[in-house]
């Protein structure tokens, strides 16, 4: 019972499907990861057939009233310059590619890029365990990516920039 509208969306050098059943598909240019397939990022990487992008649907261990990631799927997706947001059926938000300016909404300043989703919010301690959400209790209803920023609507606040980074262009950041 999937409610998926198939979408197509590129960025430079790339492009990014949703099928009707949840699944996302890249291909092109993978120099800063943005096609998602776990791989040593270099400029040279190029995928000239549609590859399966996965996703570790993540649940919070730190709050317990979470839905279930049991049968979660992507719902809609965005692409910037270098860099893709999905947004999942629980209302969680995946980034994946360029993060040179932030816009993958990751706290960690030293990451460059990623070539895997991940979830953004989540805080982590020093070995990689989830301490908490910055938008525990907040279903995000859309997303929208600029060619090197990131937003999100959760319904209630109109916007909030991603760009954990980076701040100089006076972003809204929570």
């Amino acid at each position: 019972n999937y409610k998926v509208y198939p979408q197509i969306v590129a960025g430079d050098g790339f492009t990014v499907a949703l099928k009707s059943d949840g699944t996302v598909w890249a291909w092109g240019s993978d120099a800063y990861g943005q096609i998602g397939q776990n791989t040593t990022v270099q400029a040279e990487n190029m995928y000239q057939s549609p590859k399966k992008v996965e996703f570790s649907f993540t649940k919070v261990i730190t709050d317990p009233a979470e839905e279930t990631t049991e049968g979660a799927y992507i719902k809609k997706i965005a692409a910037g310059d270098h860099h893709v947001l999905a947004l999942d059926s629980n209302g969680h938000v995946y980034a994946w590619g360029s993060n040179e300016n932030g816009q993958l909404g990751i706290a960690d300043k030293d990451t460059m890029y990623s070539s895997t989703p991940l979830r953004i919010g989540l805080i982590r301690d020093n070995n990689g365990n989830i301490t908490s959400d910055i938008f525990e209790g907040i279903v995000i209803k859309d997303i929208i990516a600029g060619p090197e920023s990131s937003y999100v609507i959760d319904g209630v606040v109109e916007s909030v920039a991603l760009n954990m980074n980076r701040n100089d262009r006076n972003q809204k950041i929570y």
